[in-house]
């Protein structure tokens, strides 16, 4: 076992990974299946501008007071993202000349996500599973915005009950 072990470790010392930019950017998506739950909300190809659009729009809806609402509020906006990519990814499985999202989601391009899904639709499951993602997102969404409303409306109710200065 022991003699494995150092053949191992010697051939992955022979590994240098990619060398040109391109090979490096090829790589640095490799773990990367779908997006939906990527540490990064807005992944590369995406534009950030438009993230920061969703953003602006949820907090100009929600008027965030403290920390916590805006973090709620942040939350709300990355899972709309997400939500819109994974639309982005259905849509462009089921029809390749597509180039939009749906009305009130955000316009993703997803196009390598979409080549890495269809890798996989030979996989019966492939549907079904970006289905289940995407109700396990629009849960979250749900779950989030009663958060935030529950939030606002203690917060609304405590300054009612102050008495005025």
């Amino acid at each position: 076992m022991k003699c494995e072990s150092s053949a191992n470790r010697a051939n992955a010392a022979l590994s240098t990974g990619p060398r040109s930019e391109a090979g490096k950017a090829r790589v640095s998506l490799n773990a990367l299946r779908h997006g939906l739950f990527a540490r990064d909300v807005v992944l590369p190809g995406e534009d950030r501008a438009a993230y920061d659009g969703t953003l602006a729009e949820f907090t100009a809806e929600y008027l965030p007071k403290g920390r916590y609402e805006q973090a709620l509020v942040a939350r709300l906006a990355d899972i709309w993202w997400r939500l819109g990519r994974a639309a982005a990814i259905e849509a462009g499985l089921l029809s390749p000349d597509w180039e939009g999202g749906p009305d009130g989601l955000p316009r993703i391009d997803a196009g390598p996500l979409v080549d890495t899904f269809r890798v996989a639709l030979d996989n019966a499951g492939t549907l079904d599973m970006l289905g289940r993602h995407e109700a396990r997102l629009a849960r979250a969404f749900d779950t989030t915005a009663r958060l935030l409303e529950h939030r606002q409306r203690q917060r609304r109710e405590q300054a009612r009950k102050r008495p005025e200065k």
